[in-house]
């Protein structure tokens, strides 16, 4: 847009001489003979400089500079004055005029003058511009502080909430912990009781079942026989079971007494492999020893490890089928890192084997993938699927000793069977 300059002034040769200088630096120029048309003329055109004759009938220069500032304050006015009133002059400065000249003016003074006066409005209005922007920028700042405030302040809130609701939880799970705590420890009181009670009748039963099959209470009938070697094994049963849950009891409370001494591994696992033999030959299977020699002797209870065997050899006997074949093995369990100085001894069956998925589960107490009974000979005892606490005992038991359990079974990679395997010490002289 070009530059627009207004001249006002009462005479015409010097507004003439004015607007012609303007107009050939090539600014759009419009004049004006007095104070009152001048007026009309800015209120409907804008204007960006004006150059106004201080002395002027009926509305003097100063009273129009006023209601110039007025109407728009950027419009940039430069006086026009002759000597005598060159203080008039510099009062309209102090009102807001831009500068001032001097008539008779050098036409290169009074350019360099509105030019300058032109530079200082772009300035002024780019500064306004500008402030303008950093004012909205304030603003908006200034919204999203308080939108942001009032997040935080409704976030902070609700942490209060959380945290007293939190506060409240950790409460009553502290209640909580200390009444499992509580039922925990009447849970063990009440097996290792009613273990202690059982086991008493069971002894009684046990004895007089006993005598009658012996026929010491007077003879038997077939049928009487075949009742009372039902009733036995299912006694023997029974207190089995009651001994698996006093062994959890004492394995729960640490109360598992062991009398560790020096046992060649070796030997204990063939005198397993020979108790177990009659069990094994009822379902056609093949029960027998992988070592060859073995020279560390074991660090262990020897009654313990010897429960262990037989509990991992029962299972392993439940789920293989007819024909299958158990085998055991015991060698060092490596030369550095946990397993140093330790022996690893493993039961290895042909049966139905074991998810991966299960590993992690197998030795929980009442846990079983399957019953046994789809995998069994059809006897009565290896119908039974136990008391589900067998594999527990062992883990209890191989803790004890600073050992580990494991199993690995063949599904994975499309074979049969199953590898218990537990760590136990090495006895060392030092």
């Amino acid at each position: 847009m070009d530059t627009k300059i207004l001249v006002i002034d009462d005479s015409e040769s010097m507004r003439n001489l004015i607007s012609e200088t303007l107009s050939k630096e090539g600014y759009a120029v419009d004049v004006a003979s007095d104070g009152i048309s001048a007026i009309r003329k800015i209120k409907n055109n804008p204007y960006d400089l004006i150059t106004l004759d201080v002395e002027m009938p009926g509305l003097r220069g100063i009273e129009v500079l006023r209601i110039i500032k007025k109407i728009d304050m950027r419009i940039y006015v430069i006086m026009v004055t002759s000597i005598a009133t060159i203080q008039t002059a510099i009062n309209a400065i102090r009102q807001g005029a831009y500068d001032y000249i001097t008539k008779p003016f050098d036409t290169d003074d009074m350019i360099l003058s509105i030019k300058r006066a032109l530079e200082q409005r772009r300035l002024f209005i780019e500064n306004q511009q500008l402030m303008k922007h950093l004012q909205q920028m304030n603003e908006e700042l200034e919204k999203k502080v308080l939108d942001r405030t009032r997040k935080l302040e409704e976030s902070k809130r609700q942490l209060q909430v959380y945290a007293t609701q939190l506060e409240k939880k950790h409460d009553e799970l502290g209640v909580a912990y200390e009444e499992l705590k509580e039922l925990d420890r009447m849970k063990s009181e009440f097996i290792t009781v009613a273990s202690h009670e059982l086991r008493t009748p069971l002894v009684a039963i046990q004895g007089y079942n006993s005598i009658m099959l012996k026929e010491k209470l007077g003879p038997l009938t077939e049928r009487q026989q075949k009742g009372l070697l039902v009733s036995e094994a299912n006694i023997a049963r029974l207190s089995n079971i009651v001994k698996d849950i006093l062994d959890i009891a004492r394995i729960d409370e640490k109360k598992l007494s062991l009398k560790f001494k020096a046992v060649d591994i070796k030997n204990i696992i063939e005198q397993v492999i020979h108790e177990m033999t009659p069990l094994v030959d009822e379902r056609n299977q093949e029960i027998y020893s992988l070592i060859k020699e073995f020279h560390p002797s074991a660090y262990i209870d020897e009654n313990r490890i010897i429960q262990v065997l037989t509990n991992l050899i029962m299972n392993a006997i439940r789920f293989t089928p007819d024909n299958g074949k158990i085998s055991l093995d015991a060698k060092l369990a490596g030369d550095s890192g946990p397993d140093k100085n330790f022996i690893k001894v493993s039961v290895i069956d042909t049966g139905i084997g074991i998810p991966e998925e299960y590993y992690g589960k197998i030795f929980d107490r009442f846990f079983e993938i399957q019953s046994s009974e789809y995998h069994s000979s059809g006897t009565t005892e290896f119908r039974s699927s136990g008391s589900g606490l067998g594999l527990s005992i062992v883990k209890g038991i191989i803790e004890e000793h600073g050992g580990r359990v494991e199993v690995v079974s063949n599904l994975s990679t499309g074979g049969v069977g199953s590898t218990f395997s537990f760590t136990v010490p090495v006895y060392s002289n030092g």
